[in-house]
């Protein structure tokens, strides 16, 4: 019993010094926070004519969706926040997202973008992709992106 009680005392102060972990693991910066660290200007509103969005594309069973973003402002983008809306056949609402793509695309250029598929059964294909050999167990869906946000650089003026 002498023997027993040092060591549980012992035991008990070595866990007092190391207590709880306090820091969180995981954690992320919102690309908001991270464009102004970056030294990246923001874009906002209507800009439809600033960034060109084309060639969606989401095949049955794939685990992204692909589309190409073409530059047409004079600044170099950086980042895409985007809207999508996905639509059934009969144009009722499936799911609606909101995605900041991380994408260096110089003015005049087109990059293609890839970002993780909203369907996680991987049951829908898009409406315009070739028809999967199993059309009868999938389901055709429809997508309305929208830019919300351009995420520019800075340009730097000198005298």
């Amino acid at each position: 019993m002498k023997c027993i009680l040092p060591f549980i005392l012992l035991t008990g102060c070595i866990m007092c010094m190391y207590g709880e972990r306090s820091t969180r693991r995981k954690l992320s910066v919102p690309a908001e926070t991270q464009a102004a660290q970056a030294g990246l200007d923001t874009i906002t509103g209507a800009m439809t004519d600033s960034v060109l969005l084309s060639g969606y594309d989401k095949p049955l069973r794939s685990r992204k969706e692909t589309f190409f973003a073409t530059n047409n402002t004079s600044d170099t983008i950086e980042t895409l926040a985007l809207t999508l809306t996905y639509l059934d056949a009969q144009r009722r609402q499936l799911h609606r997202s909101h995605v900041h793509v991380n994408a260096t695309i110089p003015p005049g250029q087109t990059r293609n973008l890839a970002i993780p598929t909203w369907d996680s059964q991987q049951s829908f294909y898009y409406i315009l992709s070739e028809v999967p050999a199993r059309a009868t167990q999938a389901a055709t869906f429809d997508v309305i992106i929208s830019v919300d946000t351009l995420f520019t650089t800075l340009k730097t003026i000198t005298k």
